[in-house]
C-alpha cells in the first residue's frame, strides 16, 4: 500500500538519510557504522508507518511503535470508509462505528441510484428506496430528453412524454435546419419543412458564391447562377 504519511514527515526521514550519508562520508570507522544505523533505522521507521512487510517492529522505539500503530489505524479506518478491502468495525470507537454504519449506507443509495452491481437493494430503507427510485426516474428522463440509448419510455409521465416528444421535435428540426444525418425529414410540420428548405437553399447559395462548403449549382435559380463566376475559370 502507498505511503500516507504527511510530506513533513518523508521529508524530515530524508534529511535524517542526507545527514547520515555526509557523516559516513567524512568520518570513518565508529562514526561511519553510527551513520548507517542511523539510515536504516529511519528507513524502517519510514517502512513501518507506511504498513509495509518489510518494517521491523521489534527496533521501534516505545514513542515510534506508538506513532506506527496511530497510522495502521488511519489506513483502516480509511480502508473501511471507502469499502475497499477487509475492515473490522471492532477496533474503532462507537461514534466511529456510527459513522462508518452511514457512510456504508450512502454509498449503497449511491450504488443502487447508478445500478452497479455492489448495489445491496435488501439492505435500503423505505426511504433510501424513494430517493433511489427518485433518483433513476430522474435519470431516465434526462436519458429521453438527449435521446440517449439508456432511456426507458414506458417509465415517463405523460407530461414527461409529452416534453420528450417536443425535445426530439425540437433536435429534428435543429438536424434538418443544418443538414446533419440524423435528420427525419418526414416528421417536419409544412411550416418547418418550408424553413429547412428555405435555410438549405441559403446555405447552398453562400456555399456556391463564397467557394467555401458543398455547392449544388442544380439547386440555384437561373438568376443565382448567373451571378456567379464561370466554373473552373470558363
Amino acid at each position: 500500500m502507498a505511503s500516507t504519511l504527511p510530506r513533513y514527515v518523508v521529508v524530515s526521514l530524508s534529511l535524517v538519510l542526507v545527514a547520515a550519508v555526509c557523516i559516513a562520508r567524512s568520518d570513518g570507522g565508529e562514526a561511519e557504522a553510527t551513520a548507517v544505523a542511523v539510515a536504516e533505522h529511519a528507513e524502517n521507521v519510514v517502512e513501518c508507518r507506511s504498513g509495509t512487510a518489510s518494517c521491523d517492529p521489534a527496533r521501534l522505539t516505545r514513542r515510534e511503535a506508538a506513532q506506527v500503530a496511530a497510522d495502521a489505524r488511519l489506513r483502516h479506518l480509511t480502508r473501511c470508509r471507502d469499502g475497499i478491502g477487509p475492515c473490522d468495525v471492532a477496533v474503532f470507537t462507537p461514534r466511529e462505528r456510527e459513522q462508518l454504519a452511514a457512510e456504508s449506507r450512502e454509498r449503497n443509495v449511491s450504488d443502487c441510484t447508478y445500478r452497479r452491481e455492489s448495489c445491496d437493494t435488501a439492505a435500503l430503507t423505505a426511504a433510501e428506496t424513494h430517493r433511489v427510485t427518485a433518483a433513476r426516474l430522474a435519470q431516465n428522463l434526462t436519458e429521453c430528453q438527449h435521446g440517449w440509448s439508456g432511456c426507458d419510455a414506458t417509465a415517463l409521465t405523460a407530461s414527461q412524454a409529452r416534453s420528450v416528444a417536443a425535445r426530439e421535435a425540437e433536435r429534428n428540426r435543429d438536424d434538418c435546419m443544418h443538414g446533419r444525418a440524423p435528420c427525419d425529414s418526414s416528421r417536419l410540420s409544412p411550416a418547418e419543412a418550408g424553413l429547412v428548405a428555405a435555410a438549405l437553399r441559403r446555405r447552398n447559395r453562400e456555399a456556391c458564391a463564397t467557394g467555401y462548403g458543398y455547392c449544388d449549382r442544380a439547386r440555384l435559380t437561373p438568376g443565382e447562377r448567373a451571378a456567379l463566376p464561370p466554373e473552373d475559370g470558363r
